[in-house]
């Protein structure tokens, strides 16, 4: 299936002017981990702006991981609502509940389904594989409460942004099992190694994601060059895909993972998975997280949610 367009907007295209003349950020390297860490939940959507939801619970999976249940608009059936697992991007590095609350909120409204965000334990205090493994035990933790939940542990979905997209596609990857997985949505997945793409060296030098971002991303997360053959952590290399459920692929015209995210979208269909591949153009790297100023972000999530809405039925 081809790539659909999504076309820049002039408004979008004069939010986005206004947004690259602000300041501009140092390469998170130089931040640190502590700093990086601040950066993001500095600019992430505030309190005061976020979506409003019927109903925002914190609480603990039963493997110990902070998780928050998002409800709004329930589509429930017998068995309860369709349910999503949603982990944030940030690298492997940063991000946390705070920085993605607002479009966890907005997956909740668009797909009417109960959301539940994972807080996975991040690099480099925990490298690879602790975010995967993370990442299954929330799966397993909402399959053996999804009645408390409410949800119905056969309409099941992942979703994710940039790394957390990685890590719903991991997961969905390694759960091709009995019960199986009905949707997946990933929103600019980073699926490989760095640097071996032409939107990689294009678009290196980008604020809202630069290379050197990515490859210091990495560095903190692997604990070796041999962990970036492992598919648990570059699923791209994965020897086969078939059998994942109906997947949404979205990404950015200007965005180093473009290319790889693109790529793999087209592997998916050439191994019969039901694929639907979107592409944003002119948006950059983590534009879901600025709903406030990009009519794209806010149709971006809709989007998401839509699909997952249609995929679990």
């Amino acid at each position: 299936m081809a790539i659909t367009h999504i076309h820049l907007t002039p408004e979008d295209e004069a939010a986005l002017l206004r947004i690259r003349a602000l300041p501009e950020s140092a390469p998170l390297p130089a931040l640190g981990v502590e700093g990086a860490r601040a950066y993001l939940l500095r600019v992430s959507t505030p309190p005061k702006h976020r979506s409003q939801v019927d109903s925002v619970e914190d609480f603990l999976l039963a493997s110990g991981l902070r998780a928050r249940r998002y409800a709004h608009g329930l589509a429930a059936g017998p068995e309860g609502a369709p349910g999503i697992v949603f982990f944030h991007g940030g690298g492997f590095v940063i991000g946390d509940l705070e920085t993605h609350d607002e479009l966890a909120r907005r997956l909740a409204i668009a797909s009417g389904a109960v959301v539940v965000a994972v807080d996975y334990r991040l690099a480099p205090e925990h490298p690879f594989p602790a975010a995967v493994d993370d990442a299954a035990a929330a799966l397993a933790d909402v399959r053996a409460t999804s009645a408390a939940l409410g949800i119905d542990p056969t309409r099941l979905g992942l979703a994710g942004d940039s790394a957390g997209a990685n890590l719903a596609l991991v997961t969905a990857l390694c759960d091709r099992g009995p019960t199986p997985l009905r949707g997946l949505a990933l929103a600019y997945p980073a699926v490989d190694r760095p640097g071996a793409t032409a939107s990689y060296r294009a678009f290196a030098h980008d604020a809202m994601l630069r290379a050197v971002d990515v490859d210091w991303f990495f560095g903190c997360y692997a604990r070796s060059p041999e962990d970036l053959d492992d598919p648990r952590l570059c699923p791209a290399r994965a020897a086969s895909v078939a059998g994942l459920p109906a997947t949404l692929v979205l990404t950015a015209e200007h965005d180093v993972l473009r290319d790889e995210g693109e790529r793999f979208g087209a592997r998916l269909a050439d191994e019969g998975v039901a694929v639907t591949r979107v592409r944003y153009d002119g948006m950059p790297h983590g534009f879901l997280g600025l709903p406030r100023f990009l009519h794209a972000a806010r149709d971006g999530a809709e989007r998401m949610g839509t699909f997952l809405r249609g995929a679990l039925g």
